[in-house]
């Protein structure tokens, strides 16, 4: 790994960016999901962008939109995608932390397209059956498939 955030100290350094994701993912107004991303630049050493799940601006977030599933489905933004929609070409040679559920396919796309490198983020639970587990066993088959790192949350981090 080159830049500032050393070897020796990446683990440290991952802790401390899923436990920040963790509490992005507060920031969502959705109580059913809460999920929060940080895109960081390994060479710099910073944070390039943040995001969290939510509708787009000057959208309303009432809480009878929140309650209906099959619309808020149709309208949330991912944390995935307003982190890289924030970060823009910025996001190219960085890492992902992903916070809340497991990348679905579509982010999981995005993440590629946008040139990420790495993603830090729940493995999906391959011995559950659940809409988020299969859509995430797609994603780390894409991400292998590109050549992009996964690495699997320590669960200890977020306790």
């Amino acid at each position: 790994m080159t830049g500032l955030i050393k070897p020796n100290v990446s683990l440290k350094w991952d802790e401390r960016y899923v436990k920040l994701a963790s509490h992005i993912a507060g920031w969502s107004k959705d109580p059913s999901a809460q999920i929060g991303a940080v895109i960081v630049s390994p060479e710099l050493g910073r944070i390039i962008s943040v995001g969290f799940n939510g509708f787009p601006i000057n959208i309303e977030d009432s809480e009878e939109r929140l309650d209906d599933t099959p619309e808020k489905l149709k309208m949330v933004i991912h944390a995935e995608e307003n982190a890289i929609l924030f970060a823009g070409r910025a996001a190219r040679d960085c890492h992902i932390y992903v916070v809340g559920k497991p990348v679905c396919v579509h982010c999981a796309l995005l993440i590629i397209q946008s040139r990420i490198t790495r993603v830090v983020a729940v493995q999906p639970d391959f011995s559950v059956e659940s809409k988020w587990n299969e859509t995430g066993e797609k994603a780390l088959m894409l991400f292998n498939e590109a050549g992009v790192e996964f690495t699997d949350i320590d669960r200890r981090w977020l306790a």
